[in-house]
């Protein structure tokens, strides 16, 4: 089986998955819009501020969750051994167990910096308001995307899963936007 097929039949890679992209998205999102209501026009502050959050939520994900995860699945192996009577040390689900605890760090770990990466990149290449623009577009689109890939998971109406995604984007956005009125940001 190979890493992708792994990865789409974990289940706890899959809800880490779309925790954390929703995390990396309402984050990035949080630092452009509070630029942006402050009047940010030097990208290289929103740029160095993104990717210093990356950074560090890479590090922090993949570590975290490799250190849980590890000790999550060492703990039933030898619980299983206790049971069975046996080592299983140099066992299929010894390794596997392995590579899934590296697995879920990755998705842990990456998920929330491609999306923030995502929101980032118009300000690469776009001058001005206009980049801010099609950040907040980017949003929109990897919020409705995350939306759909909820719905298929939980088997529920698509239009339904989005709703509730950009319910929740709204909300930030409203508390940013609050705050900026009350000179706070």
């Amino acid at each position: 089986m190979n890493f992708f097929n792994r990865l789409l039949g974990n289940s706890i890679a899959r809800r880490y998955f779309v925790m954390n992209s929703f995390d990396g998205l309402l984050t990035t999102s949080g630092i452009i819009l509070a630029l942006f209501f402050s009047g940010v026009i030097d990208f290289r502050v929103l740029i160095s501020s993104c990717i210093g959050y990356g950074v560090a939520v890479i590090v922090s994900g993949f570590s975290g969750a490799y250190i849980s995860e590890r000790a999550e699945r060492r703990l039933k192996i030898r619980q299983l051994e206790k049971h069975l009577l046996t080592n299983l040390k140099h066992s299929n689900l010894y390794n596997l167990s392995k590579e899934d605890s590296v697995i879920v760090a990755f998705v842990n770990g990456f998920s929330p910096f491609i999306t923030m990466l995502l929101l980032v990149l118009p300000f690469f290449f776009i001058s001005g308001v206009s980049a801010y623009y099609v950040s907040f577009i980017i949003a929109g689109v990897v919020i409705s995307l995350l939306g759909v890939f909820i719905a298929r998971i939980a088997n529920e109406r698509v239009l339904f899963s989005i709703f509730k995604m950009f319910i929740i984007g709204g909300l930030v956005f409203f508390l940013i936007y609050l705050l900026e009125l009350l000179k706070v940001v």
